[in-house]
């Protein structure tokens, strides 16, 4: 950790941060979850950085990247990560995105293919569209914009206990960067769920590269059934998918080796040209 380096880069208008390890080998992108930032990877990262040259993203309106007051759908987060890799010269890379993150780099797989070699989506919000979607949309925008400026309110031990109350199974070392990702993050960008309710089967037909789908188990908060899993797999030729069960949405949280193990085989079967 102590050689990796940070900077940024404008995109359109919005200055992107990142944290790089500067490994010898291929390029893996990570994209964090809804709230998170770039360094809520550090434990993914230090197991991985001596065979690949990793790519901490901090999203608009998290960690040190900019926050603007709009600008949070799927395509805009996409169009700021493809950004940075066209900007740092980066593709084709791979790309592992948890939860929101996930979606953005499914979109980002789908818009520009020439940029991901490999794809890897840790419990994405893959849901099926349901009545009355959009006013609910709304009323959970409200809601967890609200929830973000009263956490904000709090201090940073206040906020590490509550993680640790309700996050028993994690790792220590994961709570420093995810404290201060809630401290760091912007309450507009609750404006991204209005845009993650639309239909994943678009996003997901478009993907050309191989996928691995890594999920947890329903029944511990995770987001994807395994209906949706049925579905995905009969959408995404190239798709992989292993089940975790002992874990719930955040999955390399709660079952840190397991998804280890099954990122690193997955990246070692894709052949980097």
């Amino acid at each position: 950790m102590d050689n990796w380096h940070s900077a940024s880069v404008e995109i359109n208008g919005t200055n992107i941060h990142y944290h790089r390890t500067g490994g010898p080998g291929p390029v893996l992108l990570l994209i964090h979850g809804f709230t998170d930032n770039g360094l809520c990877w550090s434990r993914v990262a230090r197991q991985l950085e001596a065979n690949y040259d990793i790519l901490m993203l901090d999203s608009r309106g998290h960690g040190l990247s900019d926050k603007p007051e709009k600008g949070y759908s799927s395509n805009d987060l996409a169009a700021d990560v493809a950004g940075v890799a066209e900007a740092l010269n980066l593709g084709p890379l791979m790309i592992l995105g948890h939860s929101v993150g996930a979606i953005t780099a499914a979109t980002v797989a789908s818009k520009y293919p020439e940029l991901v070699c490999g794809l890897m989506l840790e419990d994405p919000i893959w849901r099926n569209k349901e009545k009355g979607a959009s006013k609910k949309s709304a009323a959970t925008t409200k809601a967890i914009r609200q929830q973000i400026v009263i956490q904000q309110k709090l201090s940073a031990q206040q906020i590490e206990a509550s993680g640790r109350k309700n996050c028993p199974t994690w790792n220590p070392d994961d709570f420093p960067a995810w404290v201060q990702a809630k401290q760091q993050v912007s309450p507009d960008v609750a404006d991204t769920v209005s845009s993650i309710i639309s239909n994943w089967q678009e996003v997901a037909a478009a993907l050309q590269c191989p996928t691995l789908l890594i999920t947890g188990d329903p029944e511990k908060d995770a987001v994807v059934s395994p209906a949706i899993v049925a579905e995905a797999q009969l959408i995404i030729p190239k798709m992989r998918h292993i089940n975790l069960a002992h874990a719930g949405h955040n999955i390399r949280r709660e079952s840190f080796q397991p998804y280890l193990s099954a990122v690193s085989q997955f990246m070692d079967s894709i052949i980097v040209i």
